[in-house]
């Protein structure tokens, strides 16, 4: 995790002076996880389109298998740049402190639920659950 510091050192290194390694640490941390997380969301909705619609390339006479591996791995790889991308954009816009990342001023905040357990929620599904 030293991305910050290879891409965006005109920032950080000024920044490792005032608040030292250890809240830049934690900066980055965080900063990583809410990207890896809304991004992998977002990859996830991404990967169920393409599922629902993969039929469609066997109209145009293409393995489906193959076209759906490829656009997964397409997918994937430009989520990895996305959150190298925004994890530094946002380093910039961001206000920094001695606790780490001011959260009340900035967009960054907890997900109060995932996109998977939005996908698996069901009103039916507590029917099937067994009573105790």
């Amino acid at each position: 995790m030293r991305l910050l510091a290879a891409k965006a050192s005109e920032r950080y290194f000024p920044f490792l002076s005032q608040v030292g390694e250890d809240v830049l640490h934690k900066v980055e941390k965080q900063l990583n996880l809410y990207y890896i997380n809304k991004c992998w969301a977002d990859y996830l909705d991404h990967i169920a389109y393409i599922r629902e619609s993969i039929h469609l390339v066997a109209l145009g006479r293409k393995n489906p298998l193959t076209e759906f591996t490829r656009n997964a791995i397409e997918a994937f790889d430009n989520m990895l740049d996305i959150i190298d991308s925004e994890i530094i954009s946002t380093f910039y816009s961001i206000g920094i402190n001695e606790n780490g990342i001011e959260l009340e001023n900035e967009v960054i905040k907890v997900p109060s639920t995932t996109w998977i357990y939005l996908l698996n929620d069901s009103p039916d599904r507590s029917k099937i659950l067994p009573f105790f």
